[in-house]
């Protein structure tokens, strides 16, 4: 593929991350409980003090971000961008998310928000997985 539609890959996977983090990530099973792209992406860390599976898919977005910053460069930063989209597809494993600092949870499944993100992380892991790796400067 040529480097052009590669870049492609990129913007439309940054684009669709952008759609994702307004969107619901997860929505309630029970009541009309969301959670939004942004709020799941500056709270998930807290997963590992409940669940620690809860914790899995949003580590994800940091190896992306390693996989595809790096691969040009480094061959084992696809494996690291493969690992990262094997990680966000454990989100559709996640029932119940932490919602208070007390422990109070609620069931959940995967929102719209949560397949824009799918879909991105997907876009960045193809890009990766394409990109050549860059000769060293002589």
């Amino acid at each position: 593929m040529k480097g052009k539609y590669n870049n492609l890959l990129v913007w439309i996977g940054l684009l669709l991350y952008l759609i994702s983090l307004p969107l619901s990530a997860f929505t309630g099973t029970t009541d009309e409980f969301t959670m939004q792209g942004f709020m799941t992406l500056l709270f998930g860390w807290m997963g590992v003090f409940g669940d620690a599976f809860i914790f899995l898919p949003w580590f994800a977005n940091f190896l992306m971000l390693f996989g595809i910053l790096l691969s040009p460069f480094f061959k084992w930063a696809k494996v690291i961008a493969v690992i990262a989209l094997c990680l966000c597809f454990l989100s559709f494993g996640v029932d119940e998310i932490l919602v208070n600092e007390g422990g109070g949870t609620k069931a959940v499944t995967l929102g719209i928000g949560g397949y824009f993100w799918l879909a991105a992380m997907t876009l960045f892991t193809v890009h990766s997985l394409l990109s050549k790796k860059r000769p060293k400067p002589v």
